[in-house]
């Protein structure tokens, strides 16, 4: 099946950005074709180097084929800023913004690309964004507890107590952890609301914290960050631009199209079959 047919079928648009020639991998993001280098996804993401490397169920083309393209459960517009990342001509990332780098850790957290995701954080930490903003933004986006617990203990050490607004953003777990921190690390009479003792070291603040994440979620998956509980929608999350004012985004979860096979076993991807381009 020629690419032409393929895109007229199945009412997809090729991205000619990411229709690479020499490309060997097609993926479908939204209504988006795409043909990139498998090199990438091997080399990068555990994620895809293990579903690259299982067969296809029987009657079904290789994954990753023409006919067989893989399919994200994400939007084309987040699956190029991803992209963006191996295949930036400019050769230099100061281009992207907070949301762009938002949806590239969110991605990159998703399919397993620890070194994208570690190229994420280290752009975002460039950015100004207001505490509970930054923690809220990597929970969203699962990031890794030495990243996260640092932040908590700025919390943790800060005068003032959450507010009701900070409590829901945060999610009622981690701010359950951050108010029972602050109450063991200061006198009970202060009510969690006067400075942190003088004696007390930034090593010990970081330490209760592990502590108290051990306790407060034990038998729940927060090993690699702990998930907002709150928001109804994972896709949720705020943006606020360099020292100007904030306003909401949302990174887009896509519709899909008729002949969708629900991804199995925690799978974020699924696939068609081939009498699934049919109309």
């Amino acid at each position: 099946m020629s690419d032409r047919t393929l895109e007229s079928r199945g009412h997809l648009n090729i991205v000619k950005k990411y229709y690479l020639a020499g490309g060997d991998l097609y993926f479908q993001a939204g209504n988006g074709l795409f043909k990139v280098h498998r090199y990438f996804f091997d080399r990068e993401s555990t994620k895809f180097q293990e579903m690259l490397s299982r067969p296809p169920p029987t009657g079904q083309s290789v994954y990753g084929s023409l006919n067989n393209p893989i399919v994200l459960d994400v939007s084309s517009e987040d699956f190029q800023s991803l992209l963006w990342v191996f295949y930036n001509p400019m050769y230099s990332y100061e281009e992207a913004k907070l949301e762009d780098w938002a949806i590239i850790l969110n991605l990159a957290c998703r399919f397993k690309f620890p070194e994208v995701k570690k190229l994420a954080i280290r752009h975002l930490e460039k950015i100004d964004l207001e505490l509970v903003e930054r923690i809220s933004l990597y929970q969203e986006c699962s990031a890794d507890e030495d990243v996260l617990i640092p932040l908590y203990a700025q919390l943790c050490a800060r005068d003032r107590t959450l507010s009701l607004v900070e409590t829901h953003k945060l999610g009622y777990e981690t701010a359950v952890m951050v108010f029972q921190a602050r109450e063991h690390l200061r006198s009970p009479s202060d009510r969690g609301k006067s400075p942190l003792p003088d004696d007390v070291e930034e090593g010990e603040v970081e330490d209760t914290i592990r502590d108290l994440m051990k306790d407060l979620f034990i038998g729940s998956d927060h090993r690699c960050g702990i998930r907002r509980s709150i928001s109804g929608d994972k896709y949720d999350t705020q943006r606020t631009q360099n020292t100007k004012s904030s306003q909401d985004f949302k990174t887009r979860p896509p519709s899909r199209r008729a002949g969708w096979t629900e991804p199995e076993d925690g799978d974020d991807y699924g696939s068609f079959h081939s009498s699934d381009w049919e109309e």
